[in-house]
């Protein structure tokens, strides 16, 4: 008689436990072997977004060995990714070890929430190559090659054409950080600077007897930027001037439709604080003697901001740091051609007073401006919603220097955002600088719109 034995199965419930695979198989268009149709790396960096296949997906370059270059365009501290076969989250590969630096052993069945691994640092921006072998689950993360961008212009000088030239000092900035500086040629007038990184510079040319001047430019993906020429002033000349054309002729009302043009126009509904703050458009003219600013905005318990650059006589007012300003203290940076001398601020919400106008006399002092001394009105009612601020200031409280009087080659220099409470930064800017996130970060404002009052010194 036959002896019928039980059948016993042993389920093993680990986390991150051994995995086995397919059979062999090859890939479409591989030659080499695997247990997988596919690997790919998702991450904190790309969104965790399995979906995104033809940006994550890594090459069969050996039996079992894999491999994929990422661009990170700036350092990291750390990242955070699984690697993933089949396009599937059941064969996730990630850890619940330690951290491994640029290297280490991934484990399978790590398919839940969390259980990635955490690598680092990414510490230059550049290609890296993500190196994973599907026998060993040895990982690798290296740095293959680093940006090389470039940008070049020329200098040129208003009361000098021929060679020798005087020789010009460009210095190069990195946001807020001093990184090199080189020299004109006195031929030709040109210049170059190699070997960038992806991110924002601001350029400072200076020649001694002419009037220093700033361009600010992005370099992404190693790109190679004409900055175009740069032509410097002589500092001698007029100590004051008058504003030339074209005019606008401005009632401030609360009403756009006296605005010949916009400076800069937005959309009403993407800003990531929806009703709670958003910019529509910014609009800067000038007469023969105001400055004009107007904003469509919405705003509900935020405030709006408006900083203003004029380069005025007065070369120690201005701030580089709005966070430690005494009014209206936010978390906003500018760069140091540029500091804001001049604000113009309101809190949407019951019972906060009317927007006002204010000297920056420095970083951490604000000086109120005569209410008489400009004009300005806000149509947003206090409980929020959509309207208008607009405001008209007299040249004569920019520069100080008498009844419609400017600096030789003046320009005005303008930028709105929307801002939260104290010390807090805001999710939008106009023009668009990026950061303004609403995070609360620090948030560099260095792309100012540009009013040119004066363009030809007298």
């Amino acid at each position: 008689m036959k002896k019928l034995f039980p059948l016993v199965i042993f389920v093993s419930l680990m986390a991150c436990a051994k995995e086995e695979g397919d059979p062999l198989i090859n890939p479409p268009g591989q030659t080499h072997r695997t247990q997988y149709n596919s690997i790919q790396i998702v991450g904190d960096f790309q969104g965790w977004n399995l979906n995104d296949f033809e940006n994550t997906k890594m090459d069969l370059v050996q039996d079992y060995k894999w491999e994929r270059l990422t661009y990170f365009n700036a350092p990291q501290d750390s990242i955070r990714f699984k690697i993933v076969a089949n396009r599937d989250w059941n064969y996730a590969f990630g850890t619940v070890g330690a951290d491994t630096g640029l290297t280490g052993y991934a484990e399978p069945n790590c398919n839940g929430l969390g259980d990635h691994i955490t690598a680092g640092p990414i510490y230059r921006a550049g290609y890296w190559k993500f190196e994973f072998n599907e026998n060993t689950l040895f990982y690798r993360i290296s740095l293959v090659s680093t940006p090389q961008g470039k940008i070049y212009g020329k200098v040129a000088f208003q009361d000098d054409s021929l060679p020798p030239l005087p020789e010009a000092t460009i210095r190069v900035y990195r946001d807020t950080v001093s990184i090199v500086s080189v020299k004109s040629d006195t031929l030709t007038g040109n210049y170059e600077v190699s070997n960038l990184e992806d991110g924002n510079y601001r350029l400072y040319f200076e020649a001694a007897g002419y009037k220093p001047d700033s361009i600010s430019l992005t370099i992404s993906g190693w790109s190679t930027i004409d900055a175009g020429t740069v032509v410097l002033v002589p500092e001698a000349g007029n100590e004051y001037a008058f504003a030339d054309g074209p005019f606008v002729s401005i009632q401030v009302d609360g009403n756009l439709s006296d605005w010949p043009y916009t400076a800069v126009q937005d959309t009403i509904g993407d800003s990531p604080w929806a009703a709670s703050g958003d910019l529509g458009a910014l609009y800067v003219g000038h007469d023969e003697r105001n400055l004009y600013i107007a904003v469509d905005y919405v705003a509900s318990n935020n405030a709006i901001i408006i900083y203003i650059n004029v380069n005025n006589a007065d070369t120690t007012d201005g701030t580089l740091n709005g966070n430690t300003l005494d009014w209206f203290a936010r978390n906003f940076l500018f760069a140091d051609s540029t500091p804001a001398e001049f604000i113009v601020a309101k809190w949407v919400g019951e019972g906060a007073p009317e927007p006002a106008l204010r000297h920056i006399l420095s970083g951490t002092t604000t000086q109120e401006v005569p209410q008489g001394d400009y004009e300005v009105i806000n149509t947003v009612p206090p409980s929020g919603g959509r309207g208008v601020v607009e405001v008209r200031i007299p040249y004569d409280v920019l520069y100080n220097l008498g009844q419609d009087r400017v600096m030789p080659y003046a320009k005005a220099r303008v930028v709105v955002v929307i801002a939260g409470g104290d010390n807090w930064n805001g999710p939008e800017s106009l023009p668009e600088n990026s950061g303004t996130d609403g995070s609360g970060a620090p948030t560099l404002l260095e792309n100012m719109y540009v009013e040119e009052i004066d363009s030809d010194g007298q």
